[in-house]
């Protein structure tokens, strides 16, 4: 069976805790620099004059244990991440060496929105170009306290990124449409990468399907190779339990594989049952997990109890079992993403929340805390 989490953890009991975790922003445009040469200092810029993109790879040290923030503690409001340091990765286009670098989209890139481990690579994806990168040396330069007792190969060496393979959208037929990305689990050796499982339709007209692509994920061997598999059915048999039928619909970007559960567990970004309008969008957030047998035959819905959002404005973007709970506690990110639009009355605002909770109790745990401005949409275990 392949791995998906490392080999040597940095944790001396990985099973108990407390865990080293990372998490990875999507900056859409605000990922956009400009480099003049190597080793040179990278410069903000507009995408059009972009020639380097960047993400951020944020660390820190979870525990379920820390006291300020278990439900019912009566001080004051706390974390359960003590977080370390924050890591810029990049990815450069063609520049001063002649070699074949980065290829942005519409002069965008870098825009990562998942980690995970896959065969001893920590891998994490483009939803903009349809790369998947592996970061190299992800636990690099971290400096732990000793009271937290931490070992592994925190190594000398800088973390960064290469590109391990190019996705691309739907069936796989078009070498020149790539596939946005905002899930991966592992099942059975194999690595599965997901779309937000919306059809989608006309910008213009919510109830017209202009295709399904988003509904079809990516399957990857060890080797690399990528091959293309139609879950049509499995979305739309998810989002019927959720009360949703088409024009309505969910999009995800957090889901979950419990090898020790044999179930699916799907923790939408978004829940609507009007058509798809982009500034509405913004506020159909939730809190609704939905359970699926392995064959898809058997589904629930549950509501996670305890997390507020009166706005509508949080929506899961990422999700991790709880190492040595028998996949029955989930470490979770909601994220905010407010353009400026006349929907939402506000001008441009991301921040990204953490919490944990049991399944399929729904009982939270952990309770949802707002720790940066930052909008990050990918979670791991170091």
């Amino acid at each position: 069976m392949l791995r998906h989490r490392p080999a040597a953890p940095l944790t001396r009991n990985f099973e108990n805790g407390p865990w080293v975790i990372g998490v990875i922003t999507d900056l859409d445009k605000e990922s956009c620099r400009y480099q003049e040469k190597h080793n040179s200092p990278i410069k903000e810029t507009s995408c059009a004059k972009a020639n380097t993109w960047v993400s951020y790879l944020k660390r820190g040290i979870f525990s379920l244990e820390f006291p300020s923030a278990k439900i019912g503690n009566a001080g004051p409001e706390g974390s359960s991440v003590e977080w370390l340091d924050e890591i810029e990765l990049s990815a450069h286009g063609n520049f001063e060496r002649g070699r074949d670098g980065f290829h942005p989209s519409g002069g965008r890139g870098m825009e990562l929105s998942e980690l995970e481990w896959f065969n001893g690579h920590l891998l994490t994806p483009d939803d903009r170009t349809g790369t998947l990168f592996e970061i190299v040396s992800p636990r690099g330069l971290l400096e732990i306290n000793a009271e937290h007792e931490f070992d592994g190969d925190a190594s000398k060496v800088v973390p960064s990124t290469f590109q391990r393979a190019k996705l691309l959208d739907g069936s796989g037929n078009n070498s020149q449409a790539f596939f946005k990305s905002e899930w991966m689990v592992v099942k059975d050796d194999r690595m599965i990468v997901g779309g937000h499982g919306r059809s989608f339709t006309d910008p213009n007209d919510g109830t017209r399907i202009k295709n399904n692509n988003p509904k079809w994920v990516k399957i990857i061997d060890k080797n690399f190779q990528v091959s293309h598999e139609d879950w049509s059915g499995r979305f739309d048999r998810v989002a019927a339990v959720a009360g949703v039928t088409f024009p309505g619909y969910l999009m995800h970007e957090a889901v979950l594989w419990s090898e020790a559960r044999r179930e699916w567990v799907f923790l939408p970004r978004r829940i609507s049952k009007e058509p798809f309008d982009a500034a509405k969008n913004e506020m159909k957030g939730g809190k609704t997990v939905i359970i699926a047998s392995e064959d898809f035959e058997t589904i629930t819905a549950i509501d996670v109890k305890g997390l507020q959002d009166p706005s509508g404005l949080r929506g899961f973007s990422s999700a991790k079992f709880v190492p040595g709970t028998g996949d029955s506690v989930i470490l979770a990110l909601r994220t905010i993403e407010i353009e400026n639009s006349a929907a939402s009355g506000k001008p441009r605002q991301t921040a990204t929340l953490l919490s944990a909770f049991e399944i399929p109790s729904g009982r939270l745990l952990v309770r949802e805390q707002s720790f940066t401005s930052k909008k990050f949409e990918g979670l791991v275990f170091l």
